[in-house]
């Protein structure tokens, strides 16, 4: 019911108009999960209404104070029905709604991205339903101060009007739904090189008074524990955000640095080396006739210049007892 025949494009790559279709079918699907909700929380009605003020009623007990719950007006009962269903069913098909969301938006993204995402949509219901928890069990507390500034019941009497109530517990519900959603805003600018660890840490205390800020337009009570009970899980959502940061900015930094070169592991069993080969054999040496006869050695007289050696004759020196005797002289 209400599917779409898949294409057989993995890629969901497709024209303008047929991302409106695809938009549309899922409008669909949501609309079809609100109003089966809205036919189930209009029969189960009286177990809603009775959730619903639990929270009053529960402050009028503890305070010991005696009352009813109010219309002003005879169509107000049915306005009221119709007003409490839908929310309800809003809240019990927004899962769903999300996850049509997811659906249509998964496809334009990367791989990485979807593996990043991915695990949000489920810890953002968790936050969500955190944040709704957290209302509806600090809101009797709320009330249970605000009744010790009544006047005694002899005197006057106290009517909570169903209208007033019902807007102040859904508009206090939906702002701290909202603002649970911390985490998963600073893991995104987080991502996104917008924020760091230790810009938050450096700024903490800023957030931290603006955490009690919003605690205080919260909480309809001007006392300070009631702040704190807003507050203080604001506070912890923050450092949770920072730690998730840091985490983020980890991952990014194991992701840029260069892998080393993976080892080739060695066999188990190595192969056997192959057996060593001989080296060729040196060529026979070529007989002695075969070469060419060699040339016979001749040696030369050594002819020695001795006038060289003597120098030139020295006209001053005495002559010798044979140059006296030699008769060519």
């Amino acid at each position: 019911m209400l599917r779409r025949k898949s294409s057989a494009n993995p890629e969901k790559e497709m024209p303008f108009t047929e991302h409106l279709e695809e938009l549309r079918w899922h409008l669909l699907r949501c609309i079809f999960y609100l109003v089966v909700a809205f036919a189930v929380g209009w029969h189960y009605y009286d177990g809603i209404y009775a959730l619903m003020s639990r929270p009053v009623m529960e402050a009028f007990r503890r305070a010991s104070y005696h009352t009813d719950l109010v219309f002003m007006d005879i169509l107000e009962p049915l306005l009221f029905r119709i007003q409490v269903v839908f929310a309800a069913s809003v809240i019990v098909g927004l899962p769903l709604m999300l996850w049509e969301a997811w659906r249509f938006v998964a496809p334009g993204l990367y791989e990485n991205e979807r593996r990043f995402a991915a695990p949000l949509m489920p810890f953002s219901i968790l936050l969500c339903f955190a944040g709704f928890a957290l209302i509806y069990y600090a809101l009797p507390i709320a009330f249970e101060f605000l009744l010790k500034f009544a006047p005694p019941q002899d005197e006057a009497k106290v009517m909570q009007h169903l209208n007033r109530y019902y807007f102040l517990l859904l508009r206090m519900m939906i702002a701290a739904a909202v603002s649970f959603q911390m985490p998963i805003v600073m893991l995104l600018l987080g991502r996104l090189e917008i924020v760091s660890s230790r810009g938050l840490m450096r700024f903490w205390r800023h957030a931290v008074l603006a955490c009690f800020t919003l605690a205080a337009v919260i909480t309809p009570t001007i006392d300070p524990f009631n702040m704190s009970v807003i507050a203080v899980p604001l506070v912890l959502l923050y450092f949770l955000s920072v730690v998730l940061v840091w985490f983020v900015e980890r991952r990014r930094r194991a992701e840029a640095q260069p892998e080393p070169p993976a080892e080739t592991p060695l066999p188990a069993n190595p192969p056997a080396l192959p057996p060593p080969v001989d080296p060729p054999a040196a060529p026979p040496a070529k007989p002695d006739s075969l070469l060419p006869p060699e040339a016979p050695l001749t040696t030369t007289p050594l002819v020695v210049d001795r006038s060289v050696l003597q120098g030139p004759p020295d006209d001053t020196a005495e002559p010798t007892d044979e140059a006296l005797f030699d008769p060519d002289a």
